[in-house]
């Protein structure tokens, strides 16, 4: 399951952050490094939540609860947009790291990042 897990978070990590940018664009460039090396130290030692959690918007906060049958729901909630709460993001998954995943990638069009 750790290797599905490590293949859905790097697919994900792709889909919200894009590929390599062209290095004529340094600064995008070294941003983009940056956070893929940081990115992939987590996946290299296993800790995919702290990986997944990578993933969420800049400024958005998220809650995890995890379940008796090791499943986990994720909240992602932008409190600058919405204080309400109307707006959260709420997704499911077997694990901590694939419902951040799953609820990061429902963010990824819904506000600024």
């Amino acid at each position: 399951m750790s290797e599905n897990v490590r293949e859905v978070l790097e697919l994900a990590f792709f889909d919200i952050f894009g590929r390599e940018p062209d290095k004529v664009h340094i600064p995008e460039w070294n941003q983009w490094r940056d956070r893929e090396i940081r990115f992939k130290r987590f996946l290299d030692t296993g800790a995919y939540v702290n990986a997944a959690l990578m993933l969420v918007p800049e400024g958005w906060q998220c809650s995890i609860v995890i379940f008796s049958d090791g499943s986990s729901e994720a909240v992602l909630t932008d409190d600058r947009v919405n204080p309400v709460r109307l707006n959260d993001i709420e997704r499911m998954g077997d694990s901590p790291a694939l419902a951040i995943a799953q609820a990061a990638l429902a963010a990824k069009g819904t506000g600024d990042e």
